[in-house]
């Protein structure tokens, strides 16, 4: 999976064949919405559901890896959500928001920002330790 800042896309490579096989849009862009600007990625621990932080679009897109379709979209995640990262149960999903110097926390369940944490200093990547 590679994602495409300025496509508004997720290219999907395969890698045994050296070839795209599909190309899939995180999202349909209204008159004066944010442009989704798919920058990082993240897969489920049962590699079903692939996550894509949409920088200045602020939001998130969930992409299910079979079927190479957009399944949902969560909005106003944070502030140019680049970094992204899954926990190891499912259940929660983290943004690193560079300009507002914050971490978003989102419930998967319900689709909303539970609260952001703040980190300063611009957080642009993040990594979900499996052991916490």
């Amino acid at each position: 999976f590679v994602t495409g800042e300025n496509g508004s896309a997720v290219t999907v490579v395969e890698p045994g064949r050296r070839q795209v096989v599909a190309t899939v849009a995180v999202g349909h862009v209204a008159l004066g919405a944010l442009v989704p600007r798919p920058m990082g990625l993240a897969l489920s621990p049962d590699g079903r559901t692939l996550f894509v932080s949409n920088g200045r679009g602020r939001s998130v897109s969930l992409i299910d890896v079979a079927s190479r379709r957009l399944t949902r979209s969560i909005a106003s995640v944070g502030a140019r959500p680049w970094g992204i990262g899954v926990s190891t149960d499912g259940a929660k999903l983290y943004t690193a928001n560079g300009p507002s110097g914050d971490v978003s926390i989102v419930d998967l369940a319900t689709g909303t920002v539970e609260r952001r944490v703040a980190i300063g200093g611009s957080p642009w990547g993040l990594v979900v330790s499996p052991s916490r």
